[in-house]
């Protein structure tokens, strides 16, 4: 078996050999699994108590809540790509553009209706993160030409 450097949090701790292996899998598996994990929970914990005050973070039902209030819905999809509360027409047609920069964003046409998306989105998160922005507006922008 050949060996190779471990780094661990940037600094060279060990070779790995047929030796060692077992106590070098050991030690990255403890850090990864129980280290860094109690980091984060040590972190967070004071700003968790400090909501824990507010009647919406008492609980896990409180908080589901208060997200079900915050996810959007079929209908404000449907009201963002027809205009309306109820399906208007047999489909709704999607067009991929080449949009970058500020320019990229979901471009909706109520008349047709067409929803054109940009696929020059660097991923899912993106598109997803962009897309809940919009639906989650109280008003929307509407530019008639």
């Amino acid at each position: 078996m050949m060996s190779c450097l471990i780094f661990l949090n940037g600094v060279t701790r060990t070779t790995v050999n047929e030796g060692n292996l077992r106590k070098v899998l050991i030690e990255i598996a403890n850090q990864e699994l129980i280290q860094k994990p109690h980091v984060m929970i040590a972190t967070w914990q004071p700003s968790v108590q400090i909501l824990k005050q507010y009647p919406l973070f008492k609980s896990i039902t409180a908080d589901q809540a208060l997200y079900d209030t915050l996810k959007p819905t079929n209908v404000q999809f449907l009201r963002f790509t027809t205009a309306s509360d109820v399906m208007i027409s047999n489909q709704i047609e999607i067009a991929f553009t080449k949009l970058e920069g500020v320019a990229c964003r979901p471009i909706s046409h109520t008349c047709e209706p067409l929803l054109e998306l940009p696929s020059t989105y660097s991923n899912f998160v993106e598109l997803r993160e962009q897309f809940n922005n919009i639906l989650n507006k109280g008003n929307w922008e509407m530019d008639i030409m």
